[in-house]
Parts: C-alpha cells; sequence; structure tokens
C-alpha cells in the first residue's frame, strides 16, 4: 500500500510540473525606437497668434513584460513596451511605443481626454506610414498622422502630427486653432 501510495504521489508530482519556457518574444524594432525622443528636451511652440508655448519631453522607458499563457501557464510571452511622458502647454500625458508597433498618444488637461493613434497603419513599419500634409497652408513632410478615437467622450485634439526626427511637430485641436512646433 505504501508503494502504490508513493507511486501516486510521484507521479503527481512530476506530471504537474512544466518547464515555463518563453514561447514567443515580442521587442520594439530598433528603427521604431528612434520615434521616441532619446533625451529630456523642452521644445517651444507657437499657436495660431503666435504666443509661445512650452513643452516638456522626459527620457523615454522600455520595458519587459512577461504574460502567461495558458489556464495552466506552463509557457509565457515576452512583451516590450516603451513610453514617454510629456507637457505641452495646459496637457500632459504619455506616448506609448508597442513592439506591433502601435504608437499612441495620450493628452489630458484635466477636463478632456485625448486618444491619438495612427488610424490607417499601412503595416507593421511605423515609416512605412510617413505622409506629407498641408495643413492651413503649412507643409509637413513625413509625418505620422495620429487622429482622435476618443469622439464619443470629451476630447478637444483633432490630429497630432508626429515626425521620427522631432516628435511632436503640430497639434491641430477640434475649434481650429492649433500649436506649431518652433525649429
Amino acid at each position: 500500500m505504501k508503494k502504490i501510495f508513493y507511486f501516486i504521489t510521484m507521479f503527481s508530482i512530476l506530471s504537474c510540473q512544466c518547464n515555463h519556457d518563453e514561447s514567443g518574444r515580442y521587442l520594439i524594432d530598433s528603427s521604431d525606437k528612434a520615434y521616441l525622443i532619446n533625451y529630456m528636451n523642452e521644445i517651444k511652440y507657437v499657436d495660431q497668434n503666435g504666443v509661445e508655448i512650452t513643452a516638456n519631453f522626459w527620457n523615454p522607458r522600455f520595458y519587459l513584460e512577461q504574460s502567461d499563457i495558458g489556464m495552466n501557464a506552463c509557457s509565457y510571452s515576452t512583451t516590450e513596451y516603451g513610453n514617454q511622458d510629456i507637457d505641452v502647454g495646459n496637457y500632459n500625458g504619455t506616448i506609448s511605443l508597442h513592439h506591433y508597433p502601435y504608437l499612441q498618444i495620450m493628452l489630458d488637461d484635466g477636463v478632456s481626454q485625448n486618444y491619438l493613434k495612427i488610424m490607417n497603419q499601412i503595416d507593421i513599419n511605423l515609416d512605412h506610414s510617413l505622409q506629407n500634409i498641408n495643413i492651413y497652408g503649412m507643409e509637413f513632410q513625413n509625418v505620422l498622422v495620429l487622429e482622435n478615437t476618443n469622439k464619443d467622450g470629451t476630447w478637444n485634439i483633432d490630429k497630432i502630427l508626429y515626425s521620427k526626427t522631432n516628435g511632436i511637430e503640430f497639434i491641430l485641436f477640434a475649434d481650429g486653432t492649433w500649436y506649431k512646433r518652433v525649429e
């Protein structure tokens, strides 16, 4: 009887173990990481009336997150994310970059919450979604066009133009006012 109990116990212990292996690793491509400005910086913008606005960009943070796969969690995947905190005028928020790649900007002024992303991303390479665009007679080349996705809630930013070299180039508000980066 002791042998049977020992055998059942050992079988149960050995059959319930798993190696907890990594099943996938999803890292942000280095060319996409360049979309987050790699230094702390204060940048000047002007609005449509010529009034100067200051923006602060803090150093980006990149981190890995592990997620268990399945009910018994014998495997996991590792995903990389990047975030950069920003303050622009009365707005504060975060630029987020995910491995897909997926670039999103969230800006909040205490009243409105603005979630902006690339609406018609061409493929998984952010560089392939760069556009040339003209807004109010101003030309912008090689920019990502991020549009507000929170139009059911309280929002007031319609569009952000974002470049790999300069970050936020232009903010268009829902009422037609804007901030433009000063070179």
